[in-house]
């Protein structure tokens, strides 16, 4: 799998139709994972006449994983944001900044586990968007 990495995330939002608009502050130093999707190859295993091998293409989903901070240790406002976002009945339109410069765009949902630690006021979350992330602002290097 591609996987892109090198900067720290400067902020993370998202656009829910019915829900409105938040922003999740992730936690800087922390390892993320960013995969933005697209096509990919899979050998199937077998050859054609003349030995030529036979590859069979397919899409993957875009997937962003993080780790975010829950300002607010009693109420644990971001992590209920969270879990709204995940229950509602839509996709969301999803923006990641990096601190390079870098901007990516995806339209997805929140998929999975939510995981809260209540001793750190952290919890963590994985993104998947369809159609994959798309770079709209490149770094300036």
């Amino acid at each position: 799998m591609s996987f892109i990495s090198g900067a720290d995330i400067d902020s993370f939002t998202v656009t829910s139709p019915s829900l409105g608009n938040f922003r999740f502050l992730p936690i800087s130093g922390e390892s993320n994972t960013f995969d933005m999707g697209g096509l990919r190859n899979q050998d199937n295993g077998t050859v054609a006449a003349g030995g030529k091998r036979v590859q069979s293409k397919y899409r993957v989903p875009g997937i962003f994983e993080f780790a975010a901070v829950g300002d607010d240790p009693i109420n644990l406002n971001e992590y209920q944001t969270a879990c709204n976002l995940a229950g509602a009945n839509e996709e969301q339109t999803w923006n990641i900044i990096l601190l390079n410069g870098s901007q990516w765009t995806g339209t997805g949902a929140i998929e999975g586990d939510i995981k809260l630690d209540p001793l750190k006021a952290t919890f963590s979350f994985k993104v998947v968007c369809g159609q994959g992330w798309t770079k709209s602002v490149n770094a300036n290097y």
